[in-house]
């Protein structure tokens, strides 16, 4: 996926997160995604930053919409966390190597 395709589905993910919030009146649901200060409009953030910020939403989605544990959105918002920490590790590698 392209750069700007990745904006368009940030944005797109963005109005869906909005929406969500004024649905369920929490305001506090998508801290995660705020804590990473990456935003569609921010066109000078990296692909990989945007990438972060839309499996971050998506991962969020997925766990509200599970009703039980285990469940398959379940498994998509466990799947989609280990995504995300797959490419944290890419973007920051850490300092000393596991033996």
């Amino acid at each position: 996926m392209q750069k700007d395709e990745l904006i368009q589905l940030h944005v797109l993910f963005l109005n869906i997160k909005e929406k969500i919030e004024r649905l369920l009146n929490n305001a506090t649901l998508f801290d995660e995604y705020q804590k990473l200060g990456v935003y569609p409009t921010e066109i000078h953030k990296t692909k990989e930053q945007h990438k972060i910020a839309v499996l971050t939403l998506a991962k969020k989605f997925a766990a509200i919409m599970a009703d039980e544990k285990n469940s398959e959105l379940d498994k998509i918002a466990m799947r989609l966390a280990r995504m995300i920490q797959k490419d944290l590790d890419k973007q920051f590698p850490p300092r000393f190597p596991k033996k």
